[in-house]
């Protein structure tokens, strides 16, 4: 509940007191500042990061199994980029 005096709120009871902010900033974690933060990757992960031609494949079939393609605004970007390297294929040859 806010109280007011002369029109101006007393913001002393909605401010933390000096032992809740210390209690505040200690957060359990700062205790064990020894421990490290660990990630593990999968064989299959390492097999995907040191082939990124594998890793696009298996997207294109991941969205082609799920309909991604199907959409009409993807339809028409895969078109006009199509076309786009017919077209650049062309003014090479």
């Amino acid at each position: 509940m806010i109280r007011s005096i002369n029109g101006k709120p007393e913001l002393g009871s909605l401010l933390p007191s000096d032992s809740n902010r210390t209690a505040q900033n200690q957060h359990p974690s700062a205790e064990r500042s020894t421990d490290r933060d660990r990630i593990e990757i999968s064989d299959r992960a390492r097999e995907l990061l040191h082939n990124p031609e594998l890793a696009k494949r298996l997207r294109v079939e991941a969205n082609i199994e799920s309909g991604f393609y199907n959409s009409p605004q993807v339809l028409q970007t895969v078109a006009q980029r199509l076309l786009r390297d017919l077209d650049h294929q062309q003014n090479i040859a």
